[in-house]
């Protein structure tokens, strides 16, 4: 006979062996898999809230510390820009829409910004955006945008260009894929060039060569507003693509380019990505070949920062 403390250590031991019986018996769950699907109508319902903002910083300087070095290399120059809007679009963008508006309710460019010559003042004015053939044009209450105030809102509205149709055939996977999957994909050599600030003879000069492998990674999944969306990192960088020398008396002795798009992406193919955080740069390193200043090397660095991020009504 059993006693009770005995009869206990039965019941435990048993619930446990049944227990773990249960366990072996259970077959693991098997990670859920996403069909990858960059490309994304454009369509925008009116009452959308969006939100753009872009950072460029640049600076060139002379990295060499010795002697014969002017101070003004070594101090070089650098900027840094900071351009902001939030608003609400006012009519609705169809998938086969060219054009957009926008009522403006805030807008920030830094000090910066504004000295280097920014008249823009977007605040509580309708931004109008229409684009042909690839480029973009805008209007504020009917006035066109032009110069330098153009330029920075071509800057700030880059970010558009993400998801559109072509898209899935550079950055996106034929398989589909878990979170924590990575997959490598053929960087574009025309669009890695246009980041750089070099026109086609600066090229043929100098020389270029773009041998990356660019990286892509589903990271995460997450819910925004009820919708369940997928995480995204894309990332690309060429060493060494630059070499030669230029007639100015200059060496191109390195030079790199990146990119890296982070986004948020809806599971469902009928909306557009939710948020893009979109990195761009490239850095220049010259020698002067000629004297008085030759040996000197010149390091010259841009860098853009520009994300949107939208909120339906």
């Amino acid at each position: 006979m059993f006693h009770k403390y005995k009869i206990a250590e039965y019941i435990v031991f048993s619930f446990q062996l049944v227990l773990g019986i249960m366990i072996l018996n259970v077959e693991p769950l098997s990670a859920q898999e996403f069909q990858i699907q960059l490309d994304r109508p454009d369509n925008l319902p009116s009452g959308t809230q969006v939100s753009y903002r872009a950072i460029r910083v640049g600076k060139s300087f002379s990295p060499s510390q010795s002697g014969n070095v002017p101070q003004t290399y070594k101090d070089g120059s650098k900027i840094k820009y900071e351009i902001a809007l939030q608003g609400r679009v006012q009519t609705e963008q169809s998938s086969d829409s060219s054009q957009l508006s926008i009522k403006i309710t805030q807008f920030h460019a830094n000090d910066e910004l504004i000295d280097e010559g920014l008249k823009l003042e977007l605040k509580n004015q309708t931004l109008q955006i229409q684009e042909k053939n690839g480029q973009k044009t805008f209007e504020a209450n009917g006035t066109l945008i032009e110069g330098f105030d153009l330029e920075m809102l071509e800057l700030l509205f880059s970010v558009d260009a993400w998801g559109k149709v072509g898209t899935d055939k550079a950055f996106g996977s034929a398989h589909s894929q878990t979170v924590g999957n990575t997959w490598t994909f053929q960087p574009s050599v025309a669009s890695l060039r246009e980041i750089l600030p070099l026109d086609t003879t600066d090229e043929e000069e100098i020389g270029s060569k773009f041998e990356c492998t660019g990286k892509a990674k589903l990271f995460g999944q997450t819910t925004i507003a009820g919708r369940e969306c997928l995480q995204f990192r894309f990332s690309e960088r060429c060493p060494d693509c630059l070499s030669g020398k230029t007639p100015d008396g200059l060496e191109v002795v390195g030079g790199f380019v990146e990119r890296t798009i982070t986004g948020t992406l809806p599971v469902d193919p009928r909306f557009p990505w939710q948020k893009v955080n979109f990195k761009s740069g490239w850095s220049i390193t010259r020698k002067i070949t000629k004297p008085p200043l030759s040996g000197i090397k010149i390091q010259t660095s841009l860098f853009d920062e520009v994300t949107r991020e939208i909120t339906y009504p």
